[in-house]
């Protein structure tokens, strides 16, 4: 017996609702921002491991029964997800009507349109990158894992039919475990690629579809069975708590803890006590849920930020965003959900539900595609400062140009780190005097502006795209040991070395790291210094510049939209380098008196490219700042 052949296919299993609960109520904590859950979004992944556990099941069972099809199948999953999903998506394109500035709105159509098409998560990857727009500004961002589930079911039931109930378990193992190396490998050479495309995630459907395969424990053994239900329990809340986002890699071997504690609940759901902690109402209600309350959730928060403009949900806030996703969400399964999936599926309703999704699919399309071509509806803001926003838009390649991208900054996923490595003596010269400049993109800004402050100068740059020293890309790690490798060689020549990296990514823990790291590059009297965060902003710099009418409101109203949780950032830096050979240098001191930073030079150039890369007249000013209070330390 297993847990497929022990449950009919048609038969309600409460513990899965509550497996869906944990999943969903994760991924929504994680969302909100709680600190106790910035590993939430092992949500999906457990997601995923119940899809691959009932979509294998369905089919198996009504192979045996005989009434499997194809036609059926699809039907019955199209009746599952599609009318929730065009509600959300029509009540999505509404809301960015509404609200969104053209740029955004765009944007949104542009998601829309991949969403349809459950093609967002390749979507999202295109577009994912270090220059991509704030998570916070795409309300659709989180249906990239309906695009992977979407795809899953395509391509399963032909496995299944064919290969998956006639493969012995060795072959079925070979094949699970060249996809969690496969994985693990992609994770750590191209994060973004590994975490949307479903390839580097057949493990965790692989996973729930292996139950199907596995004999249960005697149930005689109660206690074998608690146990293993309540360690999947831990496993699943363990890695919601402490996984992260900017540390931990992922998917890879780290996505099996979730997955392996979701398929152990499963696995055990027959276990009398642990069982409870599923199956007991709430939890079912909230699984019941779970599919709207995941769709409803994330635009909300979106679209909550975007208009007051917050940066941090407060614990107020966070309480009013969960309760108004689950009033939605109710709302949504009640009316929007269960009608369609517990109406009899005849042939003449399912002629009336193809045509009708037919109808709404098309007149979406055609509402999101005439918002495309036309460019975000332009007319609907009486914008002023259209010249500046179409000039600042070109700031972006002529950045790129002055950084030397891709040929001194590495930015290009294709491109090797041996090749950039070999590159080297292209772009740079070991000289006496010689100053360092390294780590990600900022490290490439400040390079720029140091060389043009200082033109008599040897400024050597080795920079990387996303290249912080806490990053697990292989081509990072390698970019470090060719600068720890380098300065000690030439200790004699590189008389300075600095680093600096994006704020974003830095906690306590990675401060403490980098600081280690910085503390082993001084050598003889040559000088370290970290040279700490520079302003961000949310939004961007053109939705900033489409909401204003003149550039003096655009730079009085500056303030309300930069990160000030920076300025504590620069702060712990600091603290942390007092016990090192490291010196400190606060950007931020320089460039924000009484914490207001400047968006526009003294020209009334604009500073910024977006929301924390900096223009070259941007880097040239600050840079110019930066030097006068050095004086000659450098």
């Amino acid at each position: 017996m297993n847990p497929c052949s022990a449950i009919r296919s048609e038969s309600y299993v409460p513990e899965i609702d509550g497996l869906r609960a944990i999943a969903v109520l994760g991924v929504l904590f994680f969302h909100l921002g709680m600190d106790q859950f910035t590993g939430g979004f092992v949500g999906v992944d457990v997601f995923f491991v119940i899809s691959g556990f009932l979509i294998t099941r369905i089919i198996i069972h009504q192979q045996i029964s005989g009434f499997f099809t194809f036609r059926n199948f699809y039907l019955r999953r199209a009746r599952r997800i599609l009318p929730a999903l065009l509600f959300l998506l029509f009540l999505n394109w509404l809301l960015s009507f509404l609200l969104f500035t053209p740029e955004l709105f765009k944007e949104s159509s542009e998601s829309t349109i991949a969403s349809i098409f459950f093609s967002s998560n390749i979507l999202f990857y295109l577009q994912s990158g270090y220059f991509d727009t704030d998570a916070y500004l795409k309300p659709l961002l989180h249906t990239w894992s309906l695009g992977v589930e979407e795809q899953f079911y395509l391509f399963w039931p032909l496995l299944v039919y064919y290969l998956f109930q006639k493969a012995s378990n060795t072959v079925l193992f070979i094949i699970f475990a060249s996809c969690i190396v496969v994985s693990q490998y992609m994770a750590t050479h191209n994060a973004e690629l590994s975490f949307f495309i479903i390839v580097f995630r057949a493990h965790e459907f692989f996973i729930g579809a292996a139950l199907c395969r596995i004999k249960q424990p005697n149930p005689d053994k109660v206690w074998l069975l608690e146990l293993i239900a309540l360690s999947g329990l831990l496993l699943m809340i363990s890695a919601m708590m402490l996984f992260n986002e900017s540390d931990t890699t992922f998917p890879g071997i780290n996505a099996l803890i979730p997955c392996l504690g979701a398929a152990m609940c499963i696995y055990a759901s027959s276990a009398k006590f642990t069982s409870h902690i599923l199956n007991n109402p709430p939890m079912v209600k909230i699984g019941l849920i779970s599919y709207s309350l995941y769709l409803i959730h994330w635009p909300l928060i979106v679209y909550y930020q975007y208009v007051f403009n917050v940066t941090n949900l407060n614990h107020y806030e966070m309480l009013t965003l969960s309760l108004l996703s689950v009033i939605l969400a109710v709302f949504m399964y009640r009316f929007v959900e269960q009608p369609f999936r517990i109406r009899q599926q005849s042939k003449t309703s399912n002629v009336k539900f193809i045509n009708g999704m037919s109808i709404l699919i098309l007149l979406l399309i055609g509402l999101t595609t005439t918002v495309i071509v036309q460019n975000g509806w332009s007319w609907r803001f009486n914008n002023k400062l259209k010249a500046e926003i179409d000039s600042h838009q070109a700031q972006y390649d002529l950045r790129q140009t002055a950084i030397r991208a891709p040929l001194c900054h590495h930015n290009d996923e294709q491109q090797s780190w041996a090749d950039f490595q070999n590159q080297f003596d292209q772009c740079n010269q070991i000289l006496p005097n010689s100053v360092l400049v390294f780590g990600d993109s900022h490290a490439a800004d400040l390079w720029l502006g140091l060389h043009k402050n200082l033109p008599d100068r040897n400024i050597i740059q080795i920079t990387g795209a996303a290249c912080r020293y806490t990053n697990k890309l292989e081509r990072c790690a390698a970019l470090f040991s060719f600068v720890q490798d380098l300065v000690l060689t030439h200790r004699n020549q590189i008389v300075s070395v600095v680093y600096t990296q994006r704020g974003k990514f830095l906690d306590s823990q990675a401060i403490s790291q980098t600081a280690t790291y910085l503390d082993g590059l001084k050598h003889n009297d040559n000088h370290v210094y970290w040279f700490g965060p520079q302003m961000e902003y949310r939004p961007g710099i053109t939705t900033q510049l489409s909401r204003e009418d003149n550039l003096y409101d655009f730079a009085s109203n500056s303030d309300q939209w930069q990160k000030n949780e920076l300025f504590e950032l620069d702060q712990q830096i600091e603290s942390a380098l007092s016990e090192t050979v490291v010196t400190f240098i606060s950007k931020l001191s320089s460039f924000c008196p009484n914490r207001s930073c400047p968006i526009l030079t003294p020209e009334n150039a604009i500073i910024y490219v977006e929301r924390h890369h900096l223009t070259i007249s941007g880097t040239t000013y600050l840079n110019q700042i930066l030097l006068k209070k050095l004086s000659d330390k450098l």
